[in-house]
């Protein structure tokens, strides 16, 4: 299927999400998906950062998307704490979009990722930290998974046509959420991609790779990448 979409990356010249938290879906933890939550800043694509989120799934190794990561050669996260830590990007594919970066000293609690993908009708959370004027704004959003997917979309930098395992759900999300971990019961199950610009409230997520789900793939994770050009 093919879809219109606006990917949900921001840049420091976008509005902060509001404070607060909204409550946790049926079965997803909220709390933990919380505690794992981080704020991704990225430099070194233009006078802006980009930014984006993500989620800390092992001790020190946090996922989120590789448009985000795109190009960059300075990369900090914050936790929900308000701790901050540099990271290395060590997984980049700008086919599935989803990059992992290694961050020294570790922050934030992992939250693991489950094996079963997303499943219609499953409802949950994803987590989107910001931090505004020194302080971290959390916002936690409901979503309902209406369906797996076969996403038939681009690369990111929209050259080679590409299928992305996936799922649609519903969930409000703005920019600057891309690669918030969307949390279902038993744990996290992919990466927020992008929002329909076709339908309100209507967003797309990516399925975690094997490289991420398997624990022995994951741990050998550990070599800087080529990030790639910018994402233009």
């Amino acid at each position: 299927m093919i879809v219109g979409l606006f990917i949900v990356s921001g840049s420091c010249a976008s509005d902060a999400p509001a404070d607060g938290t909204s409550g946790p879906a049926d079965g997803a933890d909220a709390e933990a998906a919380v505690l794992a939550a981080v704020d991704v800043r990225a430099s070194g694509c233009g006078p802006n950062l980009d930014l984006g989120a993500g989620s800390v799934i092992e001790a020190g190794l946090v996922v989120t998307v590789a448009h985000v990561v795109a190009g960059t050669d300075e990369v900090e996260v914050s936790d929900t704490q308000g701790n901050s830590s540099p990271a290395t990007v060590v997984w980049f594919d700008p086919d599935d979009d989803v990059a992992a970066l290694r961050v020294d000293p570790e922050l934030g609690t992992p939250l693991a990722p489950r094996d079963e993908v997303a499943a219609s009708g499953e409802r949950g959370v994803l987590v989107a930290p910001r931090e505004v004027d020194g302080a971290m704004s959390i916002e936690v959003a409901e979503i309902e998974v209406l369906r797996p997917a076969r996403i038939l979309t681009t690369d990111i930098y929209r050259e080679v046509d590409v299928t992305r395992e996936g799922f649609e759900m519903e969930a409000d999300v703005r920019e600057g959420d891309s690669g918030a971990m969307v949390v279902l019961p038993g744990g996290g199950v992919g990466v927020l991609w992008a929002r329909s610009n076709e339908r309100t409230e209507r967003a797309w997520g990516v399925n975690l790779p094997t490289e991420i789900l398997d624990p022995e793939l994951r741990a050998g994770l550990t070599v800087p990448v080529d990030t790639g050009r910018c994402d233009d």
